[in-house]
């Protein structure tokens, strides 16, 4: 198994779950939306700060449904490349303001969290049992 690959599709073909929507439900909403704010680089700049927010968001509430601890050094470990890949991506729509704020391509990038948390949960955990 590879980890995620961050590859928007837009208009979608099927809606993604609103990322509020998902974390209204979720008992430490206000924690995990802490949690994702303070590990965004200080130097990051405010266009690409929301998308850094929604992906960290995202991981951390995958983190949280799979019972990982966000703290633990294992979990921490693929911060750089998660927002490196953002990061590249935010960098492709460079001149297209109206995708860079698209609510559609934020649920895709708050997804992608999620998806490396699974992905995390698979390789450090799951496959282990298995094999």
């Amino acid at each position: 198994m590879h980890p995620p690959a961050l590859r928007p599709h837009l208009p979608l073909l099927e809606p993604l779950p609103e990322p509020d929507a998902l974390l209204q439900e979720h008992p430490d909403a206000l924690t995990l939306r802490h949690w994702a704010q303070g590990q965004v680089p200080e130097a990051t700049s405010e266009r690409l700060r929301p998308w850094f927010q929604q992906v960290l968001l995202g991981y951390a509430w995958g983190l949280s449904e799979r019972h990982m601890r966000r703290e633990d050094l294992r979990h921490v470990e693929p911060i750089p490349r998660i927002l490196e890949d953002v990061a590249g991506l935010f960098e492709q729509l460079e001149g297209h303001p109206e995708l860079q704020e698209a609510p559609d391509l934020l649920a895709q990038v708050f997804d992608f969290g999620v998806q490396w948390a699974y992905y995390l949960d698979w390789k450090l955990y799951l496959s282990q049992e298995l094999y």
